[in-house]
């Protein structure tokens, strides 16, 4: 029996020295990769806003280059799973720059745990107990007070990519609307259905009650050099395959894509079980109270969306009661270049000549009565 268990010990040493060589084979591969892919936020400012429950939030600014005077600020905001590269990418798939150059005054908002905004860590006291509704109830209501009083201006635009965009409509149905403009959603859904990409994390539920949060930086930075190599598949639920390069995927894993709090995809999951876009006591529905909505609207969707089905998208736009508001969809037979996606709807390699100007544009015309374009 000694030498059995002499055995069994001696392999059991053997397994673990075999997994520490692996992992630190995995430390320095994933530190190589972030060497090579990993890049800096092309703001000139970062602006760092302490919220009402204590957590700091980052306003990247990219300030008015033309210097023109009463024109609004642009605040815009990224998707779930992301942080600010989502409207930041590198210098020819940047929204914000796009949008500085045409004379705005840009901020970058990054939601709490995400990017350069505070997250829980060792050495603080914050923890992963947040949800969807804390970003509105803090996060949003903080960075347009902020920007309105940093600015003087007295309304704000909101550009926001799928939750950045669902973040908006919840918070026009709790807070103030005369803070706001207008606002622009890219692929923001309202409902939520098994026709989601996203519905088989529900599948995942049981997890999300033992995690505080999910996703891995290293587990994205070890996936980012293989790219290249991996069939269509494994990203074409968060893509148009055909209108985004593997180079910008590789930057989107390697920058973009970030750990999720638990809280957050647990509300999530709950609105798929009921196919409704609720609060997270389930008690107010966000979906059932958009006719509150009445600022004017831009609301985009793609075409070949897996993650935002097109009908989930438009059904904000059927439902606001805004009388200035327009609906597009990003495809082929309405006069664009492919059927956009999810993702590449701001980051595809169409969208700085298709989607962009798109923003802009309409910001423009509704800025048009201060006489500044």
């Amino acid at each position: 029996i000694n030498n059995i268990m002499s055995k069994i010990f001696k392999i059991v040493l053997k397994i673990i020295k075999l997994l520490l060589i692996l992992y630190a084979i995995f430390i320095i591969y994933t530190d190589m990769v972030y060497q090579y892919f990993v890049i800096s936020y092309n703001s000139p400012e970062v602006h760092f806003v302490k919220t009402d429950d204590d957590w700091k939030i980052a306003l990247h600014h990219f300030p008015n280059k033309l210097k023109l005077s009463n024109s609004f600020p642009v605040i815009l905001c990224h998707g779930l799973g992301a942080n600010g590269f989502n409207m930041d990418l590198t210098e020819n798939r940047s929204l914000a720059l796009f949008l500085q150059k045409q004379g705005f005054d840009v901020w970058n908002l990054e939601l709490r745990g995400v990017g350069l905004s505070q997250k829980p860590t060792k050495n603080n006291n914050l923890k992963w107990d947040y949800n969807f509704d804390t970003y509105v109830k803090y996060d949003v209501k903080t960075a347009i007070n902020y920007v309105l009083e940093q600015t003087g201006a007295n309304k704000v635009f909101w550009v926001g990519h799928s939750m950045g965009g669902m973040v908006i409509y919840a918070y026009l149905e709790v807070e103030d609307q005369k803070k706001i403009k207008g606002i622009v959603t890219v692929g923001s859904p309202v409902k939520f259905t098994d026709k989601s990409a996203l519905y088989p994390l529900t599948k995942f539920n049981f997890i999300l009650h033992v995690l505080p949060s999910v996703g891995s930086n290293r587990r994205n930075l070890a996936i980012t050099p293989l790219i290249k190599i991996m069939p269509e598949s494994f990203y074409r639920w968060g893509v148009n395959p055909e209108n985004i390069e593997a180079e910008t995927l590789q930057y989107v894993f390697a920058n973009l894509l970030t750990p999720n709090c638990s809280k957050v995809l647990i509300q999530v999951c709950d609105w798929f079980k009921k196919e409704d876009f609720t609060d997270a006591q389930g008690g107010f529905s966000y979906l059932e109270h958009l006719e509150w909505i009445k600022v004017p609207a831009l609301i985009i969707a793609g075409k070949a969306d897996l993650i935002a089905p097109l009908d989930t998208v438009e059904l904000a736009y059927k439902k606001i009661s805004s009388k200035d508001k327009k609906f597009i969809i990003a495809g082929k037979e309405y006069g664009f270049s492919t059927d956009y996606g999810h993702g590449d709807l701001l980051l595809g390699k169409n969208a700085p000549n298709e989607i962009y100007p798109l923003i802009a544009n309409w910001i423009k015309k509704h800025s048009k009565f201060l006489g500044i374009f």
